[in-house]
């Protein structure tokens, strides 16, 4: 979709659900999925199309659901109208989108469409247009429209399957010389209308996380309009999907106070994610659905023990032992009571129901089967176990599906970074447990499966230890890929070259965590990461693991970390110097160069960290420019630990994408990151895409704007934040007052960050930025930064920072450099630094 004019995208629309179907039974594969098995379905999706004229608030049922006609609620930023769900099984996923088209005159009026997934289009009740392709596809389609003068019915049936699924489409009008109008059926119009939308636009949450006693706190700016009944209901969720309803409010707002207390977190079932929907009843009972917000209960662990790291492990498994768990996730708390002695406590159903989440093949499969691995290799012969289970368990091992040259359905991802060695080292681990035993799926005994997957290991962490992760500083999946380099480490064969190359990538990413790591949250540039984990620093993947190593940070969730529960029962000891490079208060500069990436002519991602003890900036540098970047975080700036600011661009606002409205970039900048300096520069041309910058106002001790810069204060640490073009601040709604959004399409983002102990007081931290020669140049920007000296910025060009050219894609930086770690790209060669010694990974061995 490389040329679009948003002033032509219709954006009024009703719709119908997203009806969303179960149909793993039907599925055979992630990365090809055929039409054919699901035609039956997207039929029933279709029967009753040509006959529906819907009205806001009717009913429209489908797959035994049944849900409101509703508006959807956009803006101009917006291109493309978007449903997704994800999880962990196949699903086919259906919604309507109704608008009515207006035309001056009889005729074929033509518009642009573009789509994922399948479409059928019906204009007056006749079907004009029908695409049936699913999965991950897209196209881009021009449609003629055969409209009558007045008022036309517009129905598209959007329908999709996969994992992770998505009905999405953008809808351009080409318009002629009077143009086509679009308008809705609404249940409340004129000034009614406008006033309860802007009721509804008024309303957010408190806050995104709760704790403790605090309330869920619904809150709204001013007086409300509308003095109709709004209904509130509260649902348990899981990823943004409503599942269990565990409250219900009716109240007329309007002269209320400016606020509703819901309900105490403590009064909630469990920890997790909620969602709250705010809907609406007129005077005359009209149905209005409304909008959704979502938030997380987090329940914090006892106090952290100021301890050592043995006793940080005994720690971490009897508290991992008493979390709430996932399915995929549960056979790793069974392990972490087993591996703290608590046999009493283990729990054989949910083992079972950990064994047939393996057999079903769903996704991350290989996330529990590693906790299987760990548990057989380790207890199955120690007497706690019931021999049928243990044969279960057996039976799950030799029966599971390996790589995607085996035969059998499968919803399991393989081709990503992790998911590979995830892959690779099972297959190595169960061939050897097992060597001369039939695996059924495959056909082979032990003995070939243990070398296959040797084969592959082997080569993985010699690649990654040579070149660096592709999915660079990842503060999900490094927990992952521990995972499984423990089990190798542990489980290999002893005294075995693939043991021995596993604890040497273990030393290096220990390295690289305890090197980018700020008070416990891995604060960086991220090649794979989720947008909870960027705004809610406290809710990171990675903090588990990072206290179990290193100490930090002070208070964890009460969650479950597979990766913790592998590390708390290893053989494997870090190096305990590591805890004190994490905490250091030292600052340290760090340049990584990580990643071999075919589609770059097999080059890597440079990137640059500053560590203070005030705050931490990071960023990739001159990389990946102007690619898509589904999960990648360009960069950021974490203020205390707790404060982040960061940029990203996005096409659509929906949370279960990928990118996600703060989740990855739509588009990738040219990211320039040097010390205290972060800048993103955006050329985003006619295609979708806007840029914002995540700065959470509330969360300052003090903010202030000034000659174009908007500054914040967090405790000792300060950060000044530039756009090149003109921003609003989002003022109402769920990121009122963290949202400066730039509807142009190019701009320059720049950051500068200081501290009492670098910058003196904040006062003159701003004076020293605002004081600075600031001016355009070309299509770029000339700053002058009273710490670093000139910036010269600019898309199409080489930056320079203080004078020095910026290493683009062709000079590259190390693997790993700083006072600790050095390592060159591509030769297999890092040398560790510490006050014991130096020690040398080779990866060439």
């Amino acid at each position: 979709m490389n040329e679009v004019n948003p002033d032509k995208t219709v954006r009024a629309w009703l719709y119908a659900g997203p009806f969303d179907k179960d149909v793993s039974d039907l599925y055979d594969d992630n990365y090809k999925v055929p039409v054919q098995p699901y035609l039956p379905l997207l039929a029933e999706a279709e029967e009753q199309a040509g006959r529906l004229t819907p009205r806001e608030g009717d009913e429209l049922s489908l797959f035994g659901e049944t849900c409101l006609w509703k508006l959807l609620r956009t803006d101009p930023s917006e291109y493309k109208m978007t449903w997704a769900r994800f999880g962990v099984h196949a699903r086919l996923l259906v919604t309507y989108a109704y608008t009515r088209l207006d035309a001056p005159e009889e005729g074929v009026y033509a518009c642009r469409l573009w789509l994922a997934g399948s479409a059928r289009i019906y204009v007056n009740g006749h079907k004009i247009f029908d695409h049936t392709k699913v999965g991950r596809v897209t196209g881009e389609f021009t449609v003629e429209l055969p409209l009558a003068a007045g008022s036309n019915d517009v129905l598209i049936v959007l329908g999709n399957v996969h994992l992770h699924c998505m009905n999405s489409f953008s809808f351009e009008l080409e318009y002629g010389a009077v143009p086509v109008r679009p308008s809705l059926p609404l249940l409340l119009s004129g000034k009614a209308r406008r006033g309860l939308e802007d009721d509804f636009r008024q309303f957010y949450l408190s806050s995104g996380t709760v704790s403790g006693s605090e309330p869920v706190l619904l809150e709204w700016e001013e007086e409300l309009r509308s003095g109709g009944l709004f209904s509130l209901i509260l649902y348990k969720s899981v990823r943004g999907m409503p599942k269990e309803e565990v409250y219900r409010h009716q109240a007329r707002l309007a002269g209320a106070d400016l606020s509703l207390e819901l309900v105490q977190a403590d009064r909630l079932p469990e920890s997790g994610e909620y969602l709250l929907t705010v809907d609406y009843e007129g005077e005359q009972g009209e149905r209005i659905g409304g909008i959704s917000l979502s938030f997380k209960k987090i329940d914090w662990l006892d106090t952290l023990p100021e301890t050592g790291y043995s006793g940080r492990k005994r720690f971490m498994l009897e508290r991992l032992a008493e979390t709430g768990y996932e399915t995929r996730s549960v056979i790793h708390r069974e392990l972490a009571k087993m591996e703290a002695g608590l046999w009493d406590a283990v729990d054989p159903v949910a083992i079972d129901a950990s064994l047939q989440y393996i057999n079903d093949r769903y996704d991350c499969a290989d996330f529990a089967l590693h906790g299987l691995l760990r548990m057989y290799a380790k207890h199955a012969d120690g007497g706690h176990i019931p021999p049928e289970l243990k044969e279960r368990m057996k039976a799950c091992i030799l029966g599971f599906k390996y790589w995607v040259d085996e035969p059998g359905r499968s919803m399991m991802f393989t081709r990503s970074e992790n998911h590979e060695i995830l892959f690779y080292s099972a297959e190595y681990i169960a061939g050897l447990m097992f060597p001369g035993e039939h695996f059924p799926n495959s056909g082979q005994n032990g003995l070939f499966h243990a070398l296959k997957g040797q084969l592959k290991s082997e080569r993985w962490i010699k690649e990654k230890g040579t070149y660096g992760y592709m999915e660079w500083h990842s503060n999900t999946y490094y927990e992952e890929d521990m995972l499984a380099l423990l089990n190798l480490h542990d489980f290999g064969e002893e005294n075995g070259y693939l043991r021995i190359l596993a604890r040497q990538l273990l030393d290096l990413t220990v390295a690289i965590m305890a090197s980018h790591s700020y008070k416990g949250v891995m604060a960086t540039t991220h090649g794979r990461s989720y947008e909870d984990s960027i705004i809610h620093p406290e809710l990171e993947s990675m903090s588990h693991l990072n206290w179990l190593l290193f100490g930090q940070p002070k208070r964890l969730a009460k969650k479950l970390s597979i990766g913790c529960v592998a590390l708390a029962g290893s053989g494997y000891s870090p190096n305990p110097e590591w805890e004190r490079v994490a905490s250091s208060e030292e600052e340290l500069f760090t340049l990584t160069r990580m990643g071999l990436f075919p589609d770059r002519g097999m080059d890597g991602v440079n990137c640059a960290t500053y560590r203070t003890k005030d705050y931490m900036l990071s960023g990739m540098v001159g990389s990946k420019k102007g690619q898509h970047g589904g999960q990648v975080h360009a960069g950021q700036a974490l203020l205390d630990g707790t404060v982040p600011v960061f940029v990203t661009c996005f096409d659509n606002k929906s949370e279960m994408t990928r990118p996600s409205y703060w989740g990855g970039q739509y588009l990738n900048p040219k990211t320039i990151a040097h010390k205290n300096v972060l800048a993103y520069i955006y050329r985003l041309g006619k295609g979708p895409g806007y840029t914002h910058c995540y700065f959470p106002f509330d969360r300052f001790d003090e903010t202030a704007e000034l000659g174009g810069w908007l500054f914040g204060r967090k405790n000792e640490a300060y950060i000044a934040v530039y756009s090149q073009r003109p921003y609003t601040k989002t003022t109402s709604g769920k990121y009122k007052n963290c949202e400066l959004l730039c509807m142009e399409k190019d701009n320059i983002w720049l950051f500068e960050t200081g501290s009492l102990t670098q910058s003196g007081p904040f006062s003159q931290f701003v004076k020293s930025v605002t004081d600075a020669k600031l001016s355009a140049e070309d299509e770029g920007l000339l700053y002058v930064s009273s710490s670093l000296g000139p910036v010269v910025l600019d898309y199409d060009k080489t930056c320079s920072v203080g004078g020095q050219p910026v290493p683009e894609r062709d000079d590259g930086y190390p693997l790993i450099s700083n006072r600790y770690a050095h390592g060159e790209y591509g030769t297999g060669i890092t040398k560790l630094q510490l006050e014991s010694g130096v020690k040398i990974l080779n990866f060439l061995i």
